[in-house]
């Protein structure tokens, strides 16, 4: 009898440590398996940040790399052509005869008959707004020399607007614009009898990317 319940107890003292055994791989187990699941889980937010980070970066150097009208005007009004300067201004008639009326330019007459020919110039009362005026017409010629004047106080270009951007050869772009004479540095004088009502001139450039960002081939 004695002998019988102790193979009894054996066998409950057996089963427990199985079932102990058991329930302990089973806590094991999970813990692998959470363990495991947090690495997936962090692998995977890791591996979402750095598509994020890549298609940033990618939008960035592609939004870096267009040429928008708003960089395209910043290279044109970057570059030494546009930078304040002593340049020859384009006189109509209308300008240069108003200037003379004012005492500041006037008609200098060569010759005589079929012979004369005239020239525009300063006048001491006009050296105080202009350094030089040129143009006119010479004898024996049908046409007249384009009038120009440079004003005292140097002046620059403007962009007034960039209308077209289209392809060019070899990667490069052709930008086309309009442009007229930045007058706000400029005395009163030479603002109303120059520079007010100024036609817009067209102008157009072509500009290449190279490593350190869009630079200006040539003016056409």
């Amino acid at each position: 009898m004695l002998a019988h319940h102790a193979r009894n107890l054996n066998v409950l003292i057996t089963q427990d440590a199985n079932r102990r055994a058991s329930n302990s791989r089973g806590r094991a187990m999970a813990k692998r398996l959470r363990a495991k699941g947090s690495v997936m889980k962090k692998s995977i937010v890791v591996g979402i940040l750095a598509l994020v980070c890549l298609v940033t970066v990618g939008n960035a150097q592609v939004s870096d790399s267009a040429l928008t009208k708003e960089k395209a005007k910043d290279l044109i009004e970057a570059s030494e052509g546009y930078k304040p300067h002593k340049w020859p201004i384009p006189l109509s008639k209308t300008a240069a005869d108003a200037c003379v009326d004012r005492g500041y330019f006037q008609w200098d007459t060569f010759g005589s008959g079929n012979k004369t020919s005239t020239a525009l110039s300063v006048t001491d009362k006009g050296k105080q707004f202009f350094d030089s005026a040129s143009g006119g017409k010479t004898a024996g010629s049908k046409q007249s020399e384009p009038l120009y004047a440079v004003s005292a106080v140097p002046i620059k270009p403007q962009v007034i607007e960039i209308t077209n951007i289209t392809d060019g050869d070899g990667g490069s772009k052709i930008v086309e614009y309009q442009w007229n004479w930045d007058s706000k540095a400029q005395p009163q004088e030479v603002q109303d009898l120059l520079l007010a009502n100024q036609p817009a001139n067209r102008g157009k450039v072509v500009v290449k990317m190279d490593a350190s960002g869009w630079q200006i081939v040539k003016f056409e």
